[in-house]
């Protein structure tokens, strides 16, 4: 167990060294915001676009808060794993690239601690700062539109 916590802080220092403590949530923040302002600002964007050919018509109802977080939500499924599994999935190959993995591989620890840290902290990084910016755009996507949000009123 005293591997498990050494190697797990290692990875923990490794994350702040990298940013990636500070650039991940930066990402998941501007995925959850681009939703209900794209969204809110659609009409305009049209407009400004050349708008739509003659005599087409679409009218576009108001999201509610609730569908603006299912979208949200659709966005951190896809494009949230993808940015996660970009950024952890060069650490054991950097690692061995730099030599840091040559020094914990002629120590006796087990295999099972060295990779279950390395996936738990980024699981870690994933689940807090992604629930936490979840928490944000439901009481932002209520804002944007003037209604109390998803998780309270604002």
């Amino acid at each position: 167990m005293k591997q498990f916590s050494t190697l797990l802080l290692k990875e923990w220092r490794e994350n702040l060294r990298n940013f990636k403590i500070f650039w991940i949530p930066v990402v998941f923040i501007l995925l959850g915001v681009t939703e209900p302002l794209s969204n809110y600002y659609l009409p305009q964007i049209l407009d400004a676009t050349g708008g739509l050919p003659d005599g087409a018509v679409i009218e576009l109802p108001d999201p509610e808060p609730e569908q603006l977080l299912v979208a949200v939500m659709g966005q951190f499924q896809l494009i949230g794993m993808l940015v996660l599994v970009l950024a952890y999935m060069g650490s054991i190959a950097g690692e061995r690239r730099n030599g840091t993995a040559t020094l914990l591989y002629v120590r006796p620890l087990s295999y099972v601690s060295y990779f279950l840290s390395k996936w738990l902290m980024a699981s870690i990084v994933a689940v807090f700062f992604g629930g936490l910016l979840l928490h944000g755009c439901a009481v932002f996507s209520g804002s944007v539109r003037g209604v109390p949000g998803v998780c309270g009123d604002v």
